[in-house]
């Protein structure tokens, strides 16, 4: 500023009392900006441009941003779903591997027919008379007290190792 190249630089300032606004001219917006004071209509353009591309290439840095983060959630979603598959194949290898361990104490457990010859009396009674079963009630009381027999026989072996 004082040095003999420079010319005074003139202000204009306008109250807008409707809006509440001041409007100043656009060199002394250049001016607050840092920007140098266009020559003719093509520096002005240029320089109009150079501010739009300037606010594109501030908005480059953020899409990049955007563009990184979306990627790094891209990644944490992945890292998730591979986890959650590793989680899956070992919930099932365990429900798997508790499934036969029931299965061998329970399912499996062989048993041997119980009052047999009685049990198949009380079926042939019913299929000759049908719609009169109690025609089969000796056979039924026959087969139901050697069943409460043999009940009460196995309750009492597994009660004798237990009382000595």
């Amino acid at each position: 500023m004082g040095a003999s190249g420079s010319a005074p630089k003139t202000v204009t300032v306008e109250m807008d009392q409707e809006r509440g606004t001041v409007k100043i001219s656009e060199s002394v917006v250049r001016r607050m900006l840092g920007e140098p004071e266009p020559v003719d209509k093509t520096t002005v353009k240029d320089t109009e441009e150079t501010i739009s591309k300037g606010s594109t290439s501030s908005d480059g840095p953020s899409e990049e941003a955007f563009r990184k983060k979306e990627e790094q959630w891209k990644e944490k979603l992945k890292q998730a779903e591979l986890k959650n598959a590793e989680l899956y194949r070992l919930t099932t290898e365990q429900f798997a591997k508790a499934a036969e361990e029931v299965e061998s104490k329970f399912i499996h457990q062989t048993y041997r027919p119980i009052c047999k010859d009685l049990q198949d009396e009380v079926l042939q009674c019913y299929s000759l008379n049908r719609g009169e079963t109690l025609n089969c009630a000796a056979q039924v009381r026959a087969f139901s007290s050697c069943v409460e027999s043999t009940r009460n026989n196995l309750l009492t072996k597994r009660d004798l190792p237990s009382q000595s």
